[in-house]
């Protein structure tokens, strides 16, 4: 099986089985970001490399209010110093639009600004469900996770053939969640040493180091999304999450969240 861990960003390819800690982290990545795609969505040229290498994958797929999913980017990129400390939300949008607006594909640089693009669901779903059929392929949305996290981690591991049973153990609490810093360079210091593998790997060191800092050099974020971005981004994605809708509709899925089922609505 190959899959992708949080453990450096590379995945890992085990001849046999799963290794319980690396689906616990998997989940939990998508538990925080709502969509976990390292390499982005691949496309047409994934898929058949999928199927090249891999004799009878099966794919999950997590989709998130594409509205929220910006938000979550920006200040997370914001909190990794990937961002202009002095920029507003309504700059970053403007960047991120020149992207959508080029249809460009994911950036190899400033990957942050690609979030709007990357919430157009509707341009990149089609792929995938054309190639993989309800048996390969489930959609997860990020509604459900966050609501019943075990519950959904659960279906998936019993879908995916895994035994349940280690589901319980999972420490499945939401990690690296977005905060402000008070000190730049301490902040900047703090995360070349979370980018190590010594702390990625071992969780129970990192939790007490993380509390710490935070003690020191922690700061709540008040910021909220404006207004009036909201709507703006709600009537830029109204379009793509209907056509969503439809097709999760036609794939037999009932009780879609709002952003779904309304998805014009402010």
């Amino acid at each position: 099986m190959l899959s992708p861990t949080l453990a450096g960003g590379q995945p890992r390819r085990y001849a046999g089985g799963v290794d319980a800690r690396d689906l616990e982290a998997i989940f939990t990545a998508i538990l925080y970001f709502g969509t976990f795609v390292v390499i982005g969505y691949g496309g047409r040229r994934l898929i058949d490399g999928m199927r090249r290498t891999l004799p009878d994958p099966r794919v999950v797929l997590t989709l998130r209010d594409p509205v929220d999913r910006v938000w979550s980017v920006f200040s997370f990129a914001k909190g990794m110093l990937q961002l202009p400390s002095e920029m507003t939300f309504d700059e970053y949008l403007d960047r991120c639009m020149a992207l959508q607006r080029n249809h460009a594909p994911r950036p190899a640089t400033a990957r942050a600004y690609w979030s709007i693009r990357g919430g157009v669901y509707a341009d990149f779903l089609p792929d995938w469900l054309e190639a993989f059929d309800e048996d390969r392929l489930q959609v997860v949305l990020f509604d459900r996770f966050a609501k019943d996290n075990r519950g959904t981690v659960r279906d998936l591991c019993a879908w995916l053939g895994i035994d349940t049973a280690c589901v319980d153990r999972f420490d499945l609490s939401v990690e690296n969640r977005s905060a402000g810093y008070r000190n730049r360079i301490v902040h900047r210091i703090a995360l070349a040493a979370n980018s190590e593998r010594l702390l990625r790997d071992h969780r129970r060191l990192k939790a007490p180091l993380r509390r710490a800092y935070e003690a020191i050099n922690g700061k709540a974020r008040r910021e909220k999304m404006p207004v009036e971005a909201r709507a703006r981004l709600r009537e830029l994605f109204g379009p793509s999450n209907a056509a969503v809708a439809e097709m999760l509709r036609e794939r037999g899925a009932t009780d879609l969240p709002g952003w779904l089922a309304s998805p014009m609505s402010p």
